[in-house]
Parts: C-alpha cells; sequence; structure tokens
C-alpha cells in the first residue's frame, strides 16, 4: 500500500498513510535543501537551535514539559544525507487520542507545539537568541569532533570523502567545525527564511488519524507561508570510476587498521534493474552469510568484520573491514576476489533463494514499524519512484542468476582508503574494542 499524497501548497506534500495497527502515530516533516560545501553547516545548526526552543517555550525545559503532558509526545529533530540531498527532519510521536485516558487532544497539542518550533521560533530583531546559538554551536562541535572516537564510523566517512573528493556527497551532513563556529545568530536567521521560502517540503504520517485533522491543524500554517522560487536538490550520479584507482593512507594511534572500499555501481534507485543490485550486495556482503563474511572473515580470517552496502541515491558500495596493517593488501585482494567471481560465474539457486529471503523477510519487518516505514517511503519519493513493500519484494523475487551477474559486473573500483594503525598511544575507541 502506498500512502495518499496531496500537495498541500507551492513545494510542500503531505504523504498520509492509515494505518490502525499502532496505538502511537509517527509524523515527520522534511525540508529539503541541496547538500553545498557554502550552507551545509548553516543548515546543520539551524535545526538544532530550532529543536532548543520557540517564543511560546523558550527554554528546553519549558518545551519537554508541554510534551509530557501531551503524554510523552515526542518531537526530535535530526539531519541526514540523502543522495546530494541534506534533509533536515522534525520526528514527532505521540499516542493516540483513542488510548487517552481522558478528554486530552493529544494529536492536536502535539501539532500545535511542533508549529510553534518551526514557524515561531525564538528571534529577536532579526537575530536567534545568541545563548542558544553559542551552547548548539559548541555541542555540534564537541559531536564532530567525537566522531573520530569510532573508527569504523571515521573510516567509512573518510572513505566517502576520498571517494566523492570533488563531489558534493563527500560533504559531512553535519557540516564543519570551522563553519559552524562562524556562523551568527543573525546568519541562522537568513538560513532560516530561506528554508521557509525556498526548500521543499515533504511531511509523511503513518498513524490511524483522520487527514482533515491535520490540515487543521498544521496544514494551514504551512499553506499560510510565503514561497519563492524553490532549490530543488538533485543529486549528480556516476555511473563508473575513473582510472587510476584512488588510494589514500591515513596514519592513526589504533588498535587495528581499518579498510574502507568504495565502487561505483552503474545503478541508483529509480533504475529499471535497482533491485538486481540489492540482490547482488546481499550475496557478497549484505548478511552473516554473504561471501565476503563467509570467505574473508570466517575462512581466511583476514579481518575483524567484513561487510558491504550501497547508497541507493548516489550509486555508490562500500566494504568496510577491520584488519591488522600485515594482512591489508591480502583482505583488499580477496575482497576484490569475491566481486571478480561474482562478475564470472553465476551464484547457486541456493544462494540466490537464501539472498532473496533475507531482503524480502527485512522488508516486511519494516512495514511492522511506522518510523521505519517512513524512512522507507521518504527515500522513494527522494528517488522519484514511490514504491510499496509489495512491488518491492515482487521486484526482488523476480531476480535471476544472470541478474545478479550483469548487476555484479556494472560494479566498478573507485577509492581504497586505510587507517593504519600507527605506533603511539592508541585512541580511545569503544567500537575497537568491540571489534577485537
Amino acid at each position: 500500500m502506498l500512502p495518499h499524497q496531496l500537495q498541500i501548497s507551492n513545494g510542500i506534500r503531505l504523504h498520509w498513510l492509515f494505518d490502525d495497527r499502532f496505538k502511537t502515530n509517527h509524523l515527520t516533516v522534511q525540508f529539503l535543501v541541496p547538500l553545498a560545501a557554502d550552507t551545509v553547516s548553516g543548515y546543520a545548526l539551524l535545526l538544532s537551535v530550532l529543536g532548543h526552543g520557540c517564543e511560546r517555550y523558550p527554554t528546553l525545559r519549558l518545551l519537554n514539559e508541554a510534551l509530557a503532558e501531551l503524554y510523552a509526545a515526542s518531537i526530535t529533530t535530526r539531519v541526514q544525507k540523502r543522495g546530494e540531498c541534506q534533509v533536515l527532519s522534525f520526528d514527532v510521536s505521540f499516542l493516540d487520542n483513542a488510548f487517552v485516558p481522558d478528554d486530552t487532544d493529544v494529536f492536536g497539542g502535539t501539532l500545535e507545539v511542533l508549529k510553534e518550533i518551526i514557524f515561531h521560533p525564538l528571534v529577536k530583531d532579526g537575530a536567534f537568541d545568541p545563548q542558544i546559538v553559542s551552547l548548539e554551536q559548541k555541542n555540534m562541535c564537541d559531536a564532530i569532533r567525537a566522531q573520530i572516537n569510532n573508527k569504523t564510523i571515521y573510516a567509512y566517512k573518510q572513505g566517502i570523502k576520498e571517494m566523492c573528493r570533488n563531489e558534493a556527497y563527500g560533504l559531512d551532513e553535519n557540516g564543519t567545525i570551522e563553519g559552524i563556529e562562524k556562523l551568527t545568530p543573525k546568519d541562522l536567521y537568513t538560513y532560516y527564511q530561506m528554508l521557509l521560502q525556498s526548500a521543499p517540503v515533504e511531511i509523511y504520517y503513518v498513524g490511524r488519524m483522520e487527514m482533515e485533522q491535520f490540515l487543521t491543524h498544521l496544514g494551514h500554517a504551512f499553506e499560510a507561508q510565503t514561497r519563492g522560487t524553490l532549490l530543488v536538490p538533485s543529486t549528480q550520479v556516476v555511473r563508473h570510476a575513473q582510472a587510476p584507482v584512488h588510494r589514500v593512507t591515513q596514519d592513526m594511534p589504533v588498535n587495528q587498521g581499518k579498510l574502507t572500499v568504495g565502487f561505483r555501481t552503474g545503478k541508483v534507485l529509480g533504475d529499471a534493474d535497482y533491485y538486481k543490485l540489492s540482490v547482488m550486495n546481499e550475496i557478497f556482503g549484505g548478511s552473516p552469510s554473504s561471501r565476503l563474511f563467509m570467505n574473508v572473515r570466517e575462512k581466511l580470517s583476514l579481518c575483524y568484520y567484513c561487510s558491504s552496502s550501497t547508497e541507493a541515491l548516489k550509486g555508490l558500495m562500500t566494504v568496510i573491514s577491520g584488519v591488522e596493517n600485515e594482512k591489508k593488501e591480502e583482505a583488499e585482494a580477496e575482497i576484490l576476489r569475491q566481486l571478480h567471481a561474482l562478475q564470472t560465474t553465476q551464484v547457486t539457486q541456493e544462494e540466490l533463494e537464501n539472498a532473496k529471503r533475507s531482503l524480502c523477510n527485512a522488508y516486511r519487518e519494516i512495514s511492522d514499524d511506522a518510523a521505519s516505514m517512513i524512512a522507507w517511503y521518504s527515500q522513494r519519493v527522494l528517488a522519484g519512484v514511490p514504491c510499496s513493500f509489495e512491488q518491492a519484494i515482487g521486484q526482488i523475487q523476480r531476480v535471476t542468476p544472470q541478474d545478479v551477474l550483469e548487476a555484479a559486473r556494472a560494479v566498478s573500483l573507485d577509492t581504497v582508503y586505510f587507517l593504519h594503525a600507527a605506533k603511539g598511544t592508541v585512541a580511545n575507541d569503544e567500537e575497537e574494542k568491540a571489534d577485537g
């Protein structure tokens, strides 16, 4: 089943899926902006500041108290990178009115709080509150610095940065410390105005409330906004890797090396044969029964972990692995050997069916969680190809061994990034302790 779609106003769409299986309603409001070096820090900081308070609830304490009175409703902010789109999200969850023991209108009350946060921020004389801005700047910069403590994530992000060094996708969705620190309260208000005037807005809802109730509480607020020329994000897709292979090694005092191998897949979500790639990746390194896990890790003991994943909107596939320095070359060679095998020999029917079953089960699990359903649909809306779980499962079921072979042949090696375990004081890394 696909959500019902309604155009609220210029560049503002509502995706509404009635589902009475859940006691809790889920709503996500997404502002979409192009991922760009000169704006990424500003929009990321703006979202954090907006989530801190508003005119009616000027502090986090007052905001949280208001939500607590609505039977522990929650409103959180989140910034993501989806292709070369920076997605600024307000994620809302609240108990359905049918399960409230009194006459409290939790639905209406929660949407009113959300409306205050989005449309009535704490602004004075064309600038956000300096104290809140300063606090969120510190929090965001601390969070960026802390990312280095998880070397698995750090190495993955560095690998992406190197592979997409000349593309917007190489940017971090949270911006940079330098970019965040130089922003002023007036700068943020300019970003806020730009957001309301030019950013496409996608609103997703899963729950048992009627659409008319939403439009009464929040839809009219969006309708009232003065909109200018929309800045619609787009993603540059590089279908084939350019020779020679880009290789980068970085020294860092860590317990074990981290290897990130980046590929161009030649396929993105929306291509007719995209789901062939999904099955291929599942067999290659997308599951505990994959070839990478069973051969590189289990059989040959070349690494502590080894798995692959795809970026559906950008056309990338990455392999991440934790390896000892002296095993790096052998591990990399075996990873490429496993891909070559998929490019030259058809998979067995048993291997194919196991991969299909795993993917279809994962899709069915998504359909049992409202927040996951919103994530699913929103990604496909960004790709311009709305698709139900049933349709995706049908696509998966039709994949053949020849399809997997062809999908693998379209994959090309682009970048190899290695975080080399250097001698010295080992950096604090909880992820490493778990890997070891």
